[in-house]
């Protein structure tokens, strides 16, 4: 008898299945600069393709596309096993940072970049 509780103990975790909601999603999806730009979410992750037109400070760079310009962050150990020249199309992927003090920001905190055309 205690054999079987044990193995009822032991084995019941086997057959908890889990359900994950499947249907309209009201979380933005940004397919280019201007879309992060007009109706930015914080924390949303964002998948970019485009350019870094300039540096302007340590780890934060001007990325643009057909659509806009925006501040990225990108670390420098992101940036060590590639070379990314102004003429480089790169793919960002990172999430959106909304910040408001003392006005609204709005950046992109690069977690890879993806050097597409060198």
């Amino acid at each position: 008898m205690r054999l079987l509780i044990t193995l009822f103990f032991l084995l019941s975790p086997l057959n908890i299945t889990s359900a994950d909601f499947v249907g309209p999603d009201k979380t933005p999806h940004y397919n280019s600069v201007k879309d992060v730009l007009d109706t930015p979410v914080d924390d949303v992750k964002i998948v970019l393709r485009g350019k870094i037109t300039e540096k302007i400070a340590h780890e934060r760079y001007k990325f643009s596309d057909d659509t806009g310009t925006i501040i990225v962050q990108i670390k420098d150990r992101l940036m060590k096993t590639i070379t990314v020249k102004h003429t480089s199309t790169i793919e960002i992927y990172g999430e959106i940072e909304v910040k408001y003090s003392p006005l609204k920001t709005v950046e992109v905190e690069v977690d890879l970049v993806r050097l597409i055309k060198p």
